[in-house]
């Protein structure tokens, strides 16, 4: 069968639930993400699958490693459930927020990196262009102006956004979603 790769625009901005994002909301507005071709979404979904994969192992070192600044917020439920403890942490290369899974280990729930000092995966370094980066990664679950989107869903939506700035990129975020 031939496939075609036609790009579609979606009905939503996904940009908006962009995770820790730089990028201004008037901005996202002018820069919706438009959906690849489902001829290449098991290749997207392997990819995303295996960018937080990579951000897992980067970001071990710090599962105890004392952050630069952290910020821990309570999240209050809407049941009789017991609050959670949501610690947003910057480290020299990288902003997370995560939160003490049993036991005290963090549990990633993003990761934000602007530094040219953290290592990317498959070659990716900030500053490559747009065609440089789907080079490396290939083909994206969604694409716009100024973001590329790796995704993998389930039962909660994780989202890897390349972002970009005057066609070069300037910041890579990951976040994991939760599931209802």
């Amino acid at each position: 069968m031939l496939c075609r790769r036609p790009i579609v625009m979606m009905g939503a901005l996904v940009a908006l639930t962009m995770a820790a994002s730089q990028a201004s909301a008037a901005e996202q507005q002018d820069d919706a993400l438009r959906v690849t071709s489902a001829c290449d979404e098991a290749l997207s979904r392997a990819t995303a699958t295996k960018l937080f994969e990579f951000v897992e192992r980067q970001f071990d070192p710090y599962r105890n490693a004392k952050p630069v600044e952290v910020k821990v917020l309570e999240e209050a439920w809407d049941d009789d459930r017991p609050p959670s403890f949501v610690h947003q942490a910057k480290f020299a290369t990288f902003e997370a927020t995560y939160y003490l899974a049993p036991g005290g280990k963090r549990a990633l729930q993003s990761l934000t990196t602007s530094s040219a000092s953290f290592k990317l995966p498959a070659g990716v370094k900030l500053g490559q262009s747009e065609v440089q980066v789907l080079r490396a990664l290939g083909p994206p679950t969604a694409i716009s102006r100024n973001s590329v989107l790796y995704e993998v869903g389930g039962e909660a939506i994780h989202e890897v956004f390349f972002n970009f700035k005057s066609g070069h990129l300037t910041q890579v975020s990951w976040a994991y979603g939760a599931a209802d």
